[in-house]
C-alpha cells in the first residue's frame, strides 16, 4: 500500500543539500577474519530477510505527492556490494559518508569489507535518515543482520542446586550480535559497531 510521506520524512528531505547527505551509517566489525562469508553468502542471507523489513523494499516517489511506494522486488545486486579491493575499513565508510543514495532504489546500501583489520571484516550498512533514523535502524539490523540465540535447555532443578544466574542485559545485547549470513557454519561474533550521521 502507498504511504503518504510523513511531515518529518519531508523535513528530512528539505535539509538535502550539496554538504548534507541526510543518511546514517552503521558499520559492524567482525571478529573472526578466517571465516568472511562469500558476496553471494551475504547477498541471499540478506535478500531472504527483506521481507522482514518492508520499508527496505519501497521507492521514494515526489510525483504525484511524496510517498513510499508499495513494496517491490529488491535487485540485491544494486544493494549489496563488495567493499573496492584495496581499501581500508575508514577509507570505506568515508566514501559512503560522503556519497549519495540513489533515489530511483530503495534509500539503502550494505558492502562488505573483507579486510577491516587483523582477523576482522566488516558490514558498511547506509539507510536514508527519512527512511529510519538510528534506533529503528539497529531493531532493523536484528531482523536483517543477526540472529536471537536460541534459548539454553532449561536444566531440572534439584533442592540442592542454586538458582542459575540471570543474564544482564549487557550480556542479552551481546548475545544477540551473532551474525550467521544463513550458513550451516558456528555464529560469528560482533566485535564492535561505530554509528555515523551526515
Amino acid at each position: 500500500m502507498v504511504e503518504t510521506l510523513t511531515p518529518e520524512d519531508l523535513a528530512i528531505l528539505a535539509l538535502e543539500s550539496s554538504t548534507i547527505a541526510c543518511h546514517t551509517c552503521k558499520v559492524v566489525v567482525i571478529d573472526d577474519g578466517e571465516d568472511v562469508p562469500t558476496l553471494g553468502d551475504v547477498r541471499a542471507y540478506i535478500e531472504a530477510r527483506l521481507p522482514r523489513v518492508v520499508r527496505l523494499c519501497q521507492c521514494l516517489s515526489m510525483a504525484p505527492t511524496p510517498c513510499w511506494s508499495d513494496p517491490q522486488p529488491v535487485d540485491i545486486g544494486d544493494h549489496v556490494r563488495l567493499a573496492r579491493s584495496g581499501e581500508d575499513l575508514a577509507a570505506v565508510v568515508g566514501e559512503a559518508m560522503g556519497g549519495r543514495l540513489d533515489r530511483s532504489r530503495p534509500l539503502w546500501d550494505l558492502q562488505v569489507v573483507p579486510n577491516a583489520g587483523t582477523g576482522q571484516w566488516a558490514l558498511v550498512w547506509r539507510v536514508h535518515h527519512a527512511l529510519a533514523d538510528g534506533m529503528t535502524m539497529m531493531r532493523w539490523a536484528s531482523q536483517l543482520l543477526w540472529d536471537e540465540p536460541p534459548d539454553p535447555p532449561k536444566r531440572r532443578s534439584t533442592a540442592t542446586s542454586p538458582p542459575p544466574p540471570s543474564r544482564s542485559r549487557k550480556a542479552a545485547a551481546a548475545a544477540r550480535t551473532a551474525l550467521s549470513l544463513g550458513r550451516e557454519l558456528r555464529p560469528v561474533r560482533r566485535a564492535g559497531a561505530f554509528d555515523g550521521h551526515v
